[in-house]
């Protein structure tokens, strides 16, 4: 990554969720589709800030 794009990256990291929802509508339907079980463990390859 150059530094310009870690410094566009790390001026919107903080509020990502709220600008770009697509992210966090696309969770949500694949712990949909997945329906996993209940104490079942899953690994996120994408996991981002991890929050």
């Amino acid at each position: 990554m150059t530094d310009l794009g870690a410094q566009s990256f790390d001026r919107v990291a903080a509020d990502d969720d709220r600008a770009v929802p697509f992210f966090a509508t696309f969770g949500a339907r694949l712990v949909g589709w997945a329906a996993p079980e209940a104490g079942a463990r899953v690994l996120d390859l994408g996991a981002g800030r991890a929050r």
